[in-house]
């Protein structure tokens, strides 16, 4: 019987070392996923500061929402928030679609934690194209209307 317990705390004790090195090597991703965000953020600055000085609305490929105040980097498909980087304020924060004025600040590794690294990396690629697609669906939208017209 005493053999048989051993050979079960040997076992844990195996298991648990397991556990800590996955937990750490997760940890390792998620920091590494977190800097590259921030790598991104700052690569783009200079656009999204243009974005803020001339009032264009931040956009997002896959995601239904528009903001002023930073790119969308993600949506908790469950809670219908969405997470939007702050220009101003240098913070990554959760809005509440269901009260606008709810917000809570959220860092870059929760934003991975969340899995929507790829969200958030598709929302700020979409700096480079928003501005052509509000070009192009006002052109859509005149060429409509003048065709009212006719």
């Amino acid at each position: 019987m005493e053999s048989s317990s051993l050979t079960s705390i040997t076992k844990l004790d195996a298991l648990l070392e397991e556990f800590k090195a996955s937990r750490e090597e997760l940890n390792q991703i998620v920091a590494e996923k977190a800097q590259s965000l921030r790598n991104m953020l700052s690569e783009r600055s200079h656009l999204i500061d243009w974005y803020c000085n001339n009032k264009v609305f931040f956009m997002h490929p896959t995601i239904q929402y528009v903001t002023m105040v930073g790119p969308i980097l993600g949506m908790d498909e469950k809670e219908r928030d969405v997470f939007v980087y702050e220009y101003q304020s240098g913070m990554v924060y959760r809005y509440s679609r269901a009260n606008s004025r709810k917000k809570e600040a959220i860092s870059f590794e929760k934003i991975v934690e969340l899995d929507q690294f790829d969200n958030a990396v598709s929302g700020l690629e979409y700096l480079n194209h928003i501005l052509d697609d509000l070009v192009k669906d006002m052109r859509e939208q005149i060429n409509k209307h003048k065709g009212d017209f006719n």
